[in-house]
């Protein structure tokens, strides 16, 4: 069961990487697309940063999810 778990945050992690990965991705093509501003970049690109940031932060809170014990379940 343990391996199963740690199997699956594994899978989670390489998955909201990638999401991650594919949302900086956006961010700096859409700056680069944008014209500029003065008041910084555009809100989206703001947003596509901050999704990002916050998907590698559930990254390292998936590393110290205890796996859970089977007999607390039945």
């Amino acid at each position: 069961m343990v391996a199963e778990v740690e199997t699956l945050k594994a899978a989670t992690k390489t998955v909201l990487r990638d999401i991650a990965k594919h949302a900086n991705g956006l961010a700096v093509g859409l700056q680069n697309a944008a014209p500029p501003q003065e008041k910084g970049p555009p809100k989206s690109v703001q947003y596509l940063t901050a999704i990002a940031a916050e998907l590698e932060n559930v990254c390292r809170t998936v590393d110290g999810v205890p796996p859970a014990n089977v007999s607390d379940e039945l």
